[in-house]
């Protein structure tokens, strides 16, 4: 399992539906306080990774997922953490396989949780600042 950064939470133009009683994002507008590097992020229960891994994931065969577009802000406070520093085009990485099944997966309260084949992705492209622990069925 991998809690990714959170470096950021949900912007002003996020777009939530609350029909089935469970907030889904359905515009997902991230607002970045902060990043320190990593290829994967996380908001709200949400992912984003970077362009690098977004391609290599689709490389790699992985199908329990889809990309979708992400609308990337700095807070006001991003530059006094990272002066300089440019965020990458983050790309939505909507998560849809089944914790120990697929590749990559979400538990009940959105967790990620990848195969060992995943994870050597991840960390190849840069996966210094998350937990990672072993997942548990539950």
């Amino acid at each position: 399992m991998i809690r990714p950064e959170v470096s950021g939470g949900l912007g002003d133009d996020a777009v939530l539906d609350h029909s089935s009683g469970v907030p889904v994002v359905t515009h997902l507008h991230y607002e970045a306080a902060d990043w320190l590097g990593d290829c994967i992020v996380t908001a709200a229960g949400e992912h984003m990774v970077v362009p690098k891994t977004a391609a290599r994931l689709q490389e790699a065969g992985f199908r329990s997922f889809r990309l979708a577009d992400v609308q990337v802000t700095k807070h006001d406070q991003f530059e006094l953490f990272n002066p300089g520093v440019e965020l990458p085009e983050f790309r939505w990485l909507v998560v849809d396989g089944t914790p120990g099944v697929d590749d990559l997966g979400a538990d009940r309260i959105g967790r990620l949780v990848v195969s060992e084949a995943a994870l050597e992705l991840l960390r190849a492209d840069g996966l210094n600042h998350a937990d990672v622990t072993e997942w548990q069925p539950e």
